[in-house]
C-alpha cells in the first residue's frame, strides 16, 4: 500500500486492492446488474451458453416491444395533439375573421349615426340661430293710380 492517496483510508486500500484483484462481490442481489457488477462472479474463461443467449435475445426484443409500442404512443399523441391544434387555431381563425367584420360594421354605422346627427345638429343652428324678421302685417298692396293729362280747354282762335 504504497499508494499516497489512498494512504490516509485503509478502508479504501483495502477496497481498491480486492477491485484490483477481482475479489469484490456485491452484497446486495436486489440489483439486476448484480452479475455484471460482481467482477469475480463467473470467471471471464466461461461463455455464454444458447440458452442464456436466446434469454438475452428475448429479453432485448421485448425491450425493443416496449420501446416501439411506446415510441408509437408518443407518436400518435403527437400527432392528436398537432390535430387538435390545427382545429383550435381555424375555429379562432374564424373567429378573428367573424369578429373583423362585426368591428367593421359597427365602426361603419356608428360613423354614418355621427354624419347624421352632425348634419341635424347643424342644420337647427343654421335655421333658428339668425332671429327672423317679423313678418309685416298683410295689407293690400298700395293702389295703383294712373292720372291721365286732360286736354286744355279750346280757346277761341282770333277772327280772322
Amino acid at each position: 500500500m504504497n499508494d499516497p492517496l489512498n494512504s490516509y483510508d485503509p478502508g479504501a486500500a483495502q477496497f481498491l486492492d480486492a477491485v484490483r484483484q477481482r475479489k469484490y462481490a456485491e452484497s446486495s442481489q436486489d440489483n439486476e446488474f448484480s452479475a455484471i457488477d460482481n467482477i469475480g462472479a463467473t470467471p471471464n474463461s466461461a461463455s455464454m451458453s444458447d440458452l442464456s443467449r436466446q434469454e438475452l435475445k428475448a429479453e432485448l426484443a421485448a425491450s425493443e416491444a416496449k420501446v416501439d409500442a411506446r415510441l408509437a404512443n408518443f407518436d400518435t399523441s403527437v400527432k392528436t395533439g398537432f390535430a387538435e391544434l390545427r382545429t383550435d387555431f381555424a375555429k379562432m381563425q374564424s373567429e378573428m375573421h367573424k369578429n373583423t367584420t362585426d368591428l367593421i360594421k359597427w365602426g361603419i354605422v356608428t360613423a354614418l349615426g355621427f354624419a347624421t346627427a352632425t348634419i341635424a345638429i347643424l342644420t337647427f343652428v343654421i335655421n333658428n340661430a339668425v332671429p327672423k324678421a317679423p313678418a309685416a302685417a298683410v295689407s293690400h298692396p298700395a293702389p295703383i293710380v294712373i292720372t291721365v293729362p286732360s286736354p286744355a280747354p279750346l280757346q277761341p282762335s282770333p277772327a280772322g
